[in-house]
C-alpha cells in the first residue's frame, strides 16, 4: 500500500511541468537544435504536446528557433535563472566541504613538498 507521502505527491503532480522540464533536459542535452518531431521521439510523447509546450515555451522565452525546420534550442531565460541562484549562492560555504577533504588526502604529502613552510 502507498504510503501518505507518495499519495500526496502523486496527487499533487502536473505532468505538463515533467513533460516541459524533460524537454529542457533534451535539449540541454542535445549538441544540436532539435525539431519538435526529434524532441516528441526523445521524450517519448507526441508531436502534438510536443508543440504544444515548445511553442508556450518560446512565446515565454525560454526557447528560441536556432535553426530553419524549425529547430529549437534553449533561449536565454534558463541561464539568467541559474546566474541567480548563483549569485545567491555562498560560495565560501559550498566549497568548504571540499576543501577540507582534499586537505585531509593531501595531508600526508604537506611534509614532502617544497612549499610545505607557506601551510
Amino acid at each position: 500500500m502507498p504510503s501518505a507521502a507518495a499519495s500526496k505527491s502523486q496527487s499533487y503532480n502536473v505532468p505538463a511541468v515533467r513533460l516541459a522540464l524533460r524537454l529542457f533536459d533534451v535539449l540541454a542535452e542535445s549538441p544540436i537544435p532539435l525539431g519538435v518531431s526529434e524532441l516528441a521521439l526523445r521524450m517519448k510523447t507526441n508531436k502534438h504536446m510536443t508543440l504544444r509546450l515548445v511553442r508556450t515555451l518560446q512565446d515565454e522565452g525560454w526557447l528560441h528557433v536556432a535553426q530553419a525546420g524549425p529547430k529549437y534550442a534553449l533561449g536565454l531565460i534558463p541561464f539568467y535563472m541559474a546566474a541567480k541562484v548563483l549569485a545567491r549562492l555562498d560560495w565560501r560555504k559550498a566549497c568548504l566541504a571540499p576543501l577540507y577533504a582534499l586537505q585531509e588526502q593531501t595531508q600526508k604529502w604537506k611534509d614532502t613538498t617544497p612549499h610545505a613552510q607557506s601551510w
